[in-house]
């Protein structure tokens, strides 16, 4: 990436931060409608997720980020006597069209469940599937030949053949576009999901093919339309799409259950394709209450619909939770959001009929159990002995861990953040830890 492109790209995504972390009111409008089309995005948490992505674009980071290794898709140009430059409306034909209909909304949460009284679809990103959340797997793929071979390659020119062009058939001073077409289908669990995969295609000189969630379909749009308010050249860079067709790589965000169709589709083509993910706090319960306290945002902000939420703690053995309890419950508000509220009701009454030992602050169900990923309004925890013991038990759970929440310097695979921060990934916090730009920054 030339200097010249770095700084412009710098300049751009700045601005754009600088709009998202002060939001005017066209945009305020915007955050304050989202509730009426998914519930769960009430109007605190959607500014807090558009001034998040405001801070995460901030110069210094985006100078680390751009500046620091990562370079633009490389880009084939053809000799033909003259210069031939790249970027233009000039598409390759990469063969057969390849067409994927994901209208199936992208299920990447961390399985957690909804009360069953809950009738309004729940976007998740990693979580397990909300009880009673409608069906959202519908991507009508079966218009995908499995047996067909798609070449991604552009085509080749062999400079032992003599080649008339011709006067009419390219311009010397024409563009020609080789970026890759990268589809994306985003999730919809919490808002905005999904932008960092956008803004990594943008920022490595790709196309992007983006289909959004149908819970997270608005507020997207309307921020990429600021990016091209600020910057123009980048409004044929990206295209809304009900189904995808002639791509050269895929991004897909889903379920456990979504990736084996995702896998299935797009095995052929050079494809990042998620699961879910969970994440995790280690306590010492030496914590402060401070610390305690901004755990609770990693647990609560979004309700814990999010990949980066914390569902599950790992304690020394006989924690006493009382200081937890009181810490947290700055937070107790949350109950009054009457979705969740069904979800803890629903959860608190299972509990109550089988026997299951569990702890009860009024709205925040605390169970020791094994498992990973705890219902809505739930929050596993598991003893361990001593600190080797807790890190091996991370290792243990690593392919399923987003990031994990402690002030313990610990030897682990997964990303560690303070307490408060689960939430606030910089840009080089990459989803499930696969650098999405030196994916983007290869040749398909």
């Amino acid at each position: 990436m030339s200097q010249a492109n770095t700084l412009y790209l710098i300049d751009t995504f700045s601005e754009l931060g600088r709009q998202l972390a002060n939001p005017d009111e066209s945009l305020q409008q915007v955050i304050t409608n989202e509730h009426h089309y998914n519930a769960w995005f009430t109007p605190p948490n959607t500014l807090n997720a558009v001034k998040a992505i405001g801070r995460m674009l901030n110069r210094e980071d985006l100078e680390k980020w751009l500046e620091g290794g990562v370079k633009v898709h490389s880009r084939w140009t053809i000799d033909h006597g003259k210069d031939v430059k790249v970027h233009s409306p000039w598409t390759i034909d990469h063969g057969k069209d390849v067409e994927v209909d994901s209208s199936l909304t992208a299920d990447r949460g961390k399985d957690r469940e909804t009360n069953l009284l809950d009738t309004t679809e729940k976007a998740t990103e990693h979580r397990p599937p909300t009880i009673n959340s409608s069906p959202t797997m519908d991507h009508g793929l079966s218009t995908i030949d499995p047996s067909t071979t798609v070449d991604h390659r552009p085509p080749a020119i062999d400079a032992s053949q003599t080649m008339d062009h011709g006067p009419s058939t390219i311009d010397p001073s024409t563009t020609i576009d080789y970026s890759a077409k990268v589809g994306l289908i985003l999730a919809g669990n919490i808002p905005l999901v999904g932008f960092h995969d956008v803004l990594c295609v943008l920022a490595s000189g790709n196309r992007a093919l983006i289909k959004a969630s149908s819970n997270d379909a608005r507020l997207i749009k309307y921020i990429l339309n600021l990016l091209v308010e600020i910057a123009p050249e980048f409004e044929t860079r990206f295209s809304f799409v009900e189904r995808l067709a002639n791509f050269d790589a895929v991004i897909a965000t889903g379920s456990n259950n979504t990736s084996r169709y995702f896998e299935y589709y797009f095995g052929k083509v050079p494809n990042i394709i998620r699961k879910n993910r969970n994440s995790v706090a280690l306590l010492t319960g030496n914590e402060t209450k401070e610390q305690l306290f901004m755990l609770g945002h990693d647990i609560f902000d979004f309700f814990g619909l999010g990949c980066r939420n914390v569902s599950k703690l790992l304690v020394p053995a006989g924690y006493d939770f009382v200081p937890f309890f009181e810490a947290i419950e700055p937070h107790q508000p949350i109950i009054n959001h009457h979705k969740y509220n069904n979800n803890y009701d629903y959860n608190k009454s299972i509990y109550l009929v089988n026997g299951d030992k569990h702890l009860d602050n009024g709205f925040l169900l605390v169970k020791e159990d094994e498992r990973l990923a705890s219902p809505l309004a739930v929050l596993y925890f598991e003893y361990y002995d001593n600190l080797p013991a807790a890190v091996n038990r991370l290792a243990d759970l690593s392919e399923s861990i987003q990031c994990i929440v402690t002030h313990e310097a610990v030897a682990v695979s997964n990303q560690v953040v303070d307490f408060g921060k689960s939430q606030q990934p910089q840009l080089w916090d990459y989803a499930d830890g696969v650098d999405t730009m030196a994916f983007l920054t290869t040749d398909f």
